[in-house]
């Protein structure tokens, strides 16, 4: 009778060591399949407005270093592709990241906007940002024909008299209240402010001359439109 049940667990054991190793070796083959790999022209986002780049999804694969062969069945891909999306300058919000097999990804978004371009101080240059004043990346307004590129810049106010330049790259808050405060402006103007004639949103600082301190102390902006 012993012997009998040591026979059975014997061969149970041999069985139970086929069955891992056959799962083994077929995941290995399944996980290499490029039916199941990660690829750009897979990805299906959410509508997106214009000024949102065509390769933007390559662009985030790549600053996210994915690998090539990267399978869409392994363990807590959606996780890293929201992580990914979510840190793009043009990422607001990853609402929902999902996965349909073989290899089909679904990724819904909320997407940053351009209230206004924020001209450097000098006149070095300009940044594009959003309502609440996080940097935004300038390809949309630079990289197209001259002409293009101011009908694009048209049709957005412009901010002068920023008194300082922006402290982070795209993605980041410019870093001065009187440029948040700009745009918050800009965004209750709307789009149809240009055709109401408004071209700038300028910001007037004073400078008053604080003798407790000895020094000059900047007093809360002011914004005229132009």
């Amino acid at each position: 009778m012993f012997r009998k049940i040591l026979f059975t667990i014997l061969i149970l054991l041999v069985l139970l060591v086929l069955w891992v190793g056959f799962w083994l070796l077929w995941k290995r083959t399944l996980l290499g399949s490029p039916e199941y790999h990660l690829k750009p022209e897979r990805f299906h986002l959410s509508e997106h407005p214009p000024w949102i780049p065509k390769t933007l999804v390559h662009e985030i694969l790549t600053t996210a270093k994915f690998r090539p062969n990267e399978s869409v069945l392994d363990v807590g891909l959606s996780k890293k592709i929201a992580a990914a999306f979510a840190a793009n300058p043009w990422i607001q919000k990853v609402q929902k990241v999902q996965i349909k097999y073989p290899g089909e990804v679904y990724v819904d978004l909320d997407y940053r906007s351009p209230v206004c371009l924020v001209e450097l101080p000098g006149g070095n240059g300009f940044y594009p940002v959003d309502a609440n004043g996080i940097l935004l990346p300038t390809d949309y307004f630079t990289q197209g024909t001259k002409e293009e590129n101011d009908e694009r810049m048209n049709a957005f106010l412009f901010v002068e008299g920023a008194p300082s330049n922006p402290i982070g790259a795209p993605g980041d808050p410019w870093g001065d209240s009187a440029v948040e405060k700009a745009a918050k402006i800009a965004a209750q103007l709307g789009s149809n402010a240009r055709a109401e004639g408004i071209v700038s949103i300028k910001i007037l600082i004073e400078q008053k001359e604080n003798p407790a301190a000895i020094r000059w102390d900047p007093q809360p902006p002011e914004f005229q439109l132009v």
